[in-house]
């Protein structure tokens, strides 16, 4: 049986890790999340350890990313646009105001990326 779905593929640390769908948002400001059913696998890449891959349906849609990294829990947003295949890092702030319908999601990847953080800068005297 064939398809014609286009899915983007999201990698993530295994294991450990946990994909939320973002809804929209409760009455008092926190972001609704929906475990994703999203169809997934698990593959072994050389040099990065194991990992599990979701496909993600090729639609508008924001993601809540939990993972394991280094032995630390890690939070952060994703983001994909229909007819692109780019998972998109957005801040908390650009998952609220699309859950808000305050704004389009492609103007929220343009407008409020992920802003990494200032423990990941290094100074260049360093």
């Amino acid at each position: 049986m064939e398809t014609d779905e286009k899915f983007i593929e999201l990698r993530v640390a295994y294991p450990g890790s946990l994909v939320n769908v973002l809804g929209i948002a409760l009455p008092n400001g926190t972001l609704s999340r929906a475990m994703s059913r999203e169809p997934r696998q698990y593959k072994r890449v050389p040099g990065v350890g194991e990992q599990t891959v979701y496909s993600l349906p090729d639609m508008d849609m924001t993601y809540e990313v939990e993972e394991f990294i280094d032995g630390k829990l890690t939070r952060w947003y994703a983001a994909t646009l229909e007819g692109d295949p780019t998972i998109y890092r957005i801040s908390q702030y650009g998952a609220k105001v699309y859950a808000r319908r305050e704004m389009p999601l492609r103007d929220v990847v343009r407008d409020h990326p992920e802003i990494p953080p200032l423990t990941d800068c290094k100074d260049e005297d360093d």
